[in-house]
């Protein structure tokens, strides 16, 4: 994942199109969008509990 932040970085940059508080605010507004989307992402995440519990008197599994 860090290889994707630095090309995206590498390629801001190249560009030279942004400078100073509006590069800044570019990555900002990038970083924004990552969040929304990872937002939405968790959102659908359902957990899985695999703990499975014993009854009373079964013998415990070796390990």
């Amino acid at each position: 994942m860090a290889i994707t932040g630095d090309l995206i970085t590498a390629g801001v940059a190249a560009l030279d199109v942004l400078t100073g508080a509006l590069q800044y605010l570019s990555f900002a507004v990038l970083l924004l969008i990552a969040g929304v989307v990872f937002g939405l992402l968790a959102r659908r995440y359902v957990v899985v509990d695999y703990f499975q519990r014993r009854t009373a008197g079964a013998p415990v599994p070796a390990s």
